[in-house]
């Protein structure tokens, strides 16, 4: 071991561990697990989704200007990816008033685990572009 950490020097051992730590994708979170409250920020608003354990959901977006849109569904997780069923989606256009939320017949998004906090994530190109669980 001594070896090891010799040849990769702080910088390796650094490097492994953040790859540890910070690596997403569980390979399996039961949905009881899943069960909660969650909130991203974005520049336009507040987004919030509850996933409730009889496998529906709800979902609200308050826009910065006050506007509240609202939605319910259902929900199911497989392989850590997370379906919601006749969903809002939050695109890039979002803020832009001719765009508003995009309908989603299933929108997927990547269950992840950074630094023991779950994580649903919805744009992985844009960091914050995902749900926090709150509760």
């Amino acid at each position: 071991m001594k070896k090891f950490l010799v040849i990769l020097g702080v910088g390796g051992v650094a490097m492994i561990f953040l790859i540890i730590v910070l690596s997403p994708h569980p390979s399996s979170l039961p949905s009881g697990t899943l069960v909660g409250n969650y909130q991203a920020t974005l520049p336009y608003g507040v987004a919030t989704l509850v996933l409730l354990s009889d496998g529906t959901y709800n979902q609200t977006f308050a826009y910065k200007s006050g506007r509240v849109v609202k939605n319910t569904g259902t929900w199911q997780v497989m392989d850590s990816v997370l379906s919601l069923d006749n969903a809002l989606s939050i695109g890039e256009n979002l803020g832009a008033p001719e765009y508003g939320l995009y309908r989603e017949y299933v929108w997927q998004l990547s269950t992840d685990k950074r630094l023991g906090q779950l994580w649903l994530t919805f744009d992985p190109d844009r960091w914050g572009w995902a749900y926090k669980k709150v509760s």
